[in-house]
């Protein structure tokens, strides 16, 4: 059984997501590998920060992606929005600040890079733009699956035409030819026009029958 247009679309959307996530992370974790100032790659250390960063950039965007984007898209209310996605926002950065400053750093300052601006500013841009990229993968969907619902109707609506168009042509056509064949053998007057008029009776008796038996089932 093929899977309707819809299905394909969500299993396709899935996939452009996870090919983002897995994208994203390997580029992570070779620019943090390429900034370490110790001969020794401390992995521990870098798969701290990466999974402290994932996390928090996964609840904000997914927050934004199943709550905030469906709510703005029924509702229309841009101002409501950006204040929820802004509070949303600034709560979950405040939370990913303070959990990679205890865990990596254990607030001892010894790392001041966690502590410098340009570190709040630079995390503060980096998730902002990843959230709106995700979010954008909402309105991609939205499209596709319209989309796929038109064609969904616009094949039913046709196979339900064309199924009408049969059942009102084939009785008519039988008793186009048969009638015409009759008037061709009458006016040759061809020994065939004995038999094409009971044929034509015939046929006709037996397609009011069957229509008339059809109108009863419905």
């Amino acid at each position: 059984m093929l899977d309707s247009p819809s299905t394909i679309n969500r299993n396709r959307m899935l996939l452009m997501h996870l090919s983002f996530w897995c994208v994203y992370i390997s580029f992570f974790l070779y620019q943090i590998s390429r900034y370490q100032k110790e001969p020794n790659l401390d992995w521990y250390k870098i798969l701290m920060v990466v999974s402290i960063q994932l996390i928090f950039i996964l609840i904000i965007s997914y927050f934004n992606y199943f709550f905030l984007l469906p709510q703005f898209l029924k509702n229309r209310k841009i101002g409501l929005f950006v204040i929820q996605f802004l509070i949303a926002f600034s709560v979950v950065m405040f939370a990913r600040f303070h959990a990679e400053r205890y865990l990596i750093d254990g607030y001892s300052g010894d790392n001041a890079y966690l502590y410098h601006s340009r570190f709040v500013v630079q995390v503060i841009t980096t998730n902002f733009f990843i959230v709106v990229f995700v979010g954008l993968l909402k309105f991609v969907v939205e499209w596709l699956e319209l989309e796929a619902r038109k064609k969904e109707i616009e094949n039913e609506k046709l196979t339900a035409e064309l199924n009408f168009l049969k059942a009102q042509i084939n009785p008519h056509f039988l008793f186009n030819t048969l009638n015409n064949l009759y008037y061709l053998a009458y006016s040759k007057s061809d020994p065939a026009s004995r038999d094409t008029p009971d044929s034509s009776r015939s046929a006709r008796v037996n397609t009011t029958r069957a229509s008339f038996i059809g109108h009863a089932r419905g």
